[in-house]
């Protein structure tokens, strides 16, 4: 037998299957109008044969039954559009409060360690150097006892001054 889904309108052999092989919806395949209105009314495939007798029986039921279910589903459906709508108002509010915070609170730069430097106690100069062995040995060597560099460390390089 052959049958159609509803949504997609593709035409299928296979009776065993009940989901559409081209668009996956399950319970939109069937055979007739009256299957796909009640398809369409929110009905499983399950209760097609129980629908089709009611029809058959009384028809003013039937026709309540569908317009009842119909009601339900389209109640359903629009509660599903408010909360998806919500919801879709509710990320777009977190986005933004994302974005804001972010601008709000700069990244804090990581700190490095303030480098020391050495000024000049006499003319605050940091323009300083450290006075080495090899100049310290070569004054001692030269000047002995006299030598100004003597338990001194620095020396500045713009008023001479050694400390």
């Amino acid at each position: 037998m052959k049958r159609y889904c509803y949504i997609c309108k593709e035409t299928i052999d296979n009776d065993k299957i009940t989901v559409c092989p081209v668009c996956g919806c399950e319970n939109s395949l069937c055979t007739s109008k009256d299957e796909e209105e009640l398809l369409r009314a929110g009905y499983k495939i399950t209760d097609l044969e129980r629908m089709k007798q009611l029809k058959e029986e009384s028809p003013d039921t039937y026709s309540k039954q569908i317009q009842t279910q119909k009601d339900k589903t389209e109640k359903i459906e629009l509660k599903q559009l408010r909360d998806y709508q919500a919801m879709k108002e509710l990320t777009k509010a977190l986005r933004k409060w994302d974005e804001t915070k972010k601008k709000k609170e700069p990244e804090p730069q990581p700190t490095t360690p303030q480098k020391y430097v050495v000024h000049c106690p006499y003319c605050q100069s940091p323009n300083v150097h450290k006075i080495g062995f090899g100049e310290r040995a070569t004054s001692v060597f030269m000047l002995g006892p006299f030598s100004k560099k003597i338990n001194k460390s620095y020396q500045c390089k713009n008023c001479r001054a050694t400390w």
